[in-house]
């Protein structure tokens, strides 16, 4: 990084996206038998897949001090955030094609608020990608003109 600052967005981006998988690998599902990860149906499998990607986005726009590439990782980070989101609330209303009567664990809360957590950082990113590019601007407008 040029200015050795800490890209903070990336990595609360990181964090959710190892929290998520870590959500994936414990218990979604919780009967009166044997419990279930997230892995025992496609939703978790998609879960799983976003975590990764929003990890690795994160774990990108942390390397990178281009803010064309933060806001490229920024966008890609929070896609991939609305996706496991989105495979969190699917998987919390399939525990019944998974075993019949099974109840949310706490897995699914982890990797669902992960990827809450993830769609904020990755918005924070993209805002700061946004606020550097307008600094940059007003930093050559302001630039005195030789001739």
């Amino acid at each position: 990084m040029r200015s050795g600052k800490i890209h903070y967005a990336g990595v609360i981006g990181a964090v959710a996206g190892v929290l998520s998988v870590l959500g994936v690998y414990s218990i979604w599902w919780q009967t009166e038998g044997p419990d279930f990860r997230g892995t025992a149906h496609v939703t978790g499998d998609l879960a799983l897949w976003a975590s990764i990607a929003m990890f690795v986005f994160a774990g990108a726009s942390i390397l990178f001090s281009d803010p064309g590439i933060r806001r490229a990782m920024g966008a890609l980070m929070t896609i991939s955030a609305v996706v496991l989101t989105a495979a969190a609330v699917v998987g919390a209303y399939s525990g019944d094609e998974v075993a019949s009567g099974a109840t949310i664990g706490g897995g699914l809360w982890a990797s669902g608020l992960a990827g809450l957590l993830g769609i904020c950082a990755g918005l924070l990113a993209l805002q700061g990608s946004i606020k550097a590019d307008e600094d940059a601007a007003a930093m050559s407008h302001d630039a005195p003109v030789t001739p």
